[in-house]
């Protein structure tokens, strides 16, 4: 299964960033582990928002560009694995939840992917 890690990526300082994402990290190692193909977009996306371009300009990217993209993403994937709020993470869940995509509070709920 195709797996979209969900969770916090932002914080007060870049220490949280750094955790969150490492956090995500975890979970997609776990995931490739388990047999899945686990989609983890903090990895992906670390480190855009310490581009001045998107810190100053309003016509740069926005929350609401990342989710865009975040949903083309998870409209292909077969599972979400929630880590925990945020409002992104929550819009991800409630797209998952809308459109039938299981969604897993642990990486324990996740069916073995071994074939």
């Amino acid at each position: 299964m195709r797996i979209y890690v969900a969770g916090p990526y932002t914080g007060r300082s870049a220490l949280q960033i750094n955790a969150n994402v490492h956090d995500a990290d975890v979970a997609g190692r776990e995931i490739l582990a388990m047999g899945h193909a686990p989609f983890v977009p903090h990895t992906m996306t670390r480190g855009w928002e310490d581009d001045a371009r998107f810190q100053h300009d309003p016509e740069d990217l926005s929350t609401s560009d990342f989710l865009r993209m975040d949903f083309e993403w998870l409209r292909l994937c077969d599972g979400l694995l929630f880590l925990g709020p945020s409002p992104g993470a929550l819009a991800e869940r409630a797209l998952a939840e809308a459109i039938g995509i299981p969604v897993y509070e642990s990486i324990e709920e996740i069916p073995d992917g071994a074939q």
